[in-house]
């Protein structure tokens, strides 16, 4: 509970003048002089997430420190900058790049309501499938995500049953992530029966064959082969639905 964590560290010494939380994809949160800011986060193509807060102390501290910016503003660059770390690993950030807070795009997403529903799709016939299942669901969880997994909410049984009831929860989500190992068949007949419902797709495959990519790039799947970035791929994505 975020308002019980600010009271807990306010209470606890009269010498802390501000407190940020970052929040993953959906940015960070700043409590200043009473006061209660959310700092935009920005949409990148890629999500690189070692070091990223680190980046963002450093420079939210000399911004605010060193160049005396107010809190709220020394956040939003320090946002801005950690992005662009995210993006492509470089820690040389061009202090001149900050003072356009427009440099990349700002995905806004009001988190008390982002109720939509995500379909996991993926095989889980081995202990390794099943792994990045739960891991897959966890991190979607971990961000407020009403996630949809068929091995968990439908499990096995006879194929008749379990095909109604998996279709059935793709018909009710907003939007369908498949971990398409090995190109499971059960996997890309989701994929399908998704686009073909006008749903948003988000494919996570780590050793993608090109030719193998014709039909889900040409439908507007997203397709990621790094799985931070496709866990934040599916929030932004499914943030931007109706």
């Amino acid at each position: 509970n975020t308002d019980l964590i600010v009271k807990d560290f306010f209470e606890k010494t009269d010498r802390l003048e501000v407190l940020i939380l970052k929040d993953g994809p959906f940015g960070a949160y700043l409590f200043y002089n009473n006061m209660f800011y959310h700092i935009d986060a920005y949409e990148t193509e890629n999500v690189f997430k070692i070091g990223s807060g680190d980046v963002f102390v450093a420079v939210f501290g000399y911004l605010w420190a060193k160049e005396k910016l107010e809190p709220i503003e020394a956040a939003q660059k320090a946002s801005l900058a950690t992005a662009m770390y995210c993006n492509n690993q470089l820690l040389q950030i061009n202090r001149q790049d900050l003072d356009d807070l427009d440099l990349l795009k700002k995905i806004k997403i009001d988190k008390t309501k982002f109720d939509k529903k995500i379909y996991l799709a993926g095989p889980f016939f081995t202990m390794a499938d099943r792994w990045l299942i739960e891991e897959a669901k966890f991190q979607l969880e971990k961000f407020g995500a009403n996630v949809f997994s068929p091995l968990h909410d439908v499990g096995f049984g006879k194929s008749d049953v379990v095909a109604k009831e998996d279709l059935k929860g793709v018909d009710e989500s907003d939007i369908l992530y498949a971990v398409l190992n090995d190109y499971d068949p059960g996997t890309i007949f989701e994929v399908g029966y998704a686009i073909s419902k006008g749903i948003p797709v988000v494919i996570f495959i780590e050793n993608k064959t090109p030719i193998n990519m014709t039909m889900f790039e040409g439908s507007g799947c997203i397709i990621e082969s790094d799985f931070s970035t496709s866990i934040y791929k599916v929030i932004w994505e499914v943030a931007r639905t109706k």
